[in-house]
């Protein structure tokens, strides 16, 4: 079943109230990151755990416990969920009294949900629809101010879409919840890591199996035209891994190197079943 933890509680999803002096209510003054797992798999764990604590901190966010004590938290969680495959978020966000807009004094909460989840099929080809960039700065650090994705991704389910794919004029940035790389004559080019996208845990999996593959890697960023150009398309998160787009804005994409794309996914899917963390 869905379960939930908060503060030290421990509850059906359903059965978890937050209070109104969780300051990700009216300010969205929070961090967040998200895994999946089998069992008491957690893939990428530690990946995961430092740029939770990571982007905490960039924010004066402090962490209400240690990285152990978490990993703890995290496993009896899902022990009690139940769940053999799961969607594991974790946020902390900062906790005052009344409703202010300074932070300082604040505490910090702990939210913990784990949910039902299961792998695409790797065969699974994305629909994807391109939606301007109004995102701010700080795209790298993953907050809970989610609202222009949330939107982005609502206009691409209401256009029968999977993803949504942000632009800042010309440039090609990242997904609505994903990041998006693409293959060009046997080159994977993906946009580099800077204050416009999120460092994507999976993405970065996706860079080193290239390397490993003898696939050569370009991180720049690259255009609109590039995009809809590209032998392959690819989207990669932590709930998909690595899937194909065959098109966007109704246009069909990619489908001229899906060997080499298939190579790739093989190597990251792999990754993922043989982890062997616990």
């Amino acid at each position: 079943m869905d379960f939930a933890y908060y503060n030290g509680r421990f509850a059906e999803y359903g059965e978890i109230t937050v209070p109104l002096s969780d300051r990700a209510l009216f300010f969205g003054d929070g961090v967040y990151d998200a895994m999946v797992g089998r069992g008491e798999k957690i893939f990428l764990i530690d990946e995961h755990i430092e740029r939770l604590y990571k982007n905490a901190k960039r924010l004066g966010i402090s962490p209400p416990l240690s990285r152990e004590e978490l990993c703890r938290i995290l496993v009896e969680v899902i022990l009690r969920s139940g769940l053999s495959a799961y969607f594991l978020y974790v946020q902390f966000s900062r906790d005052k009294s009344r409703r202010t807009h300074s932070a300082a004094g604040a505490k910090t909460n702990l939210l913990i949900t784990a949910t039902d989840w299961s792998l695409p099929s790797p065969e699974k080809k994305l629909s994807l629809i391109t939606v301007r960039d109004l995102r701010y700065e700080y795209c790298d650090i993953k907050t809970v101010n989610l609202l222009p994705a949330v939107l982005a991704s609502t206009k691409a389910e209401e256009a029968g879409a999977d993803e949504a794919v942000f632009h800042r004029g010309e440039i090609v940035t990242e997904c609505a919840h994903s990041n998006i790389s693409i293959l060009k004559n046997g080159t994977l080019i993906t946009h580099p890591e800077s204050s416009h996208i999120l460092p994507g845990i999976t993405r970065r999996h996706l860079i080193d199996c290239a390397h490993s593959l003898g696939i050569p890697v370009c991180e720049r960023a690259f255009t609109l035209e590039e995009l809809f150009s590209a032998d392959e398309v690819i989207v990669s998160s932590t709930t998909k891994l690595l899937l194909s787009a065959e098109s966007i804005d109704g246009k069909t994409v990619g489908g001229g190197d899906g060997k080499r794309f298939a190579v790739l996914q093989a190597a990251v899917c792999e990754e993922f079943n043989n982890y062997t963390y616990k």
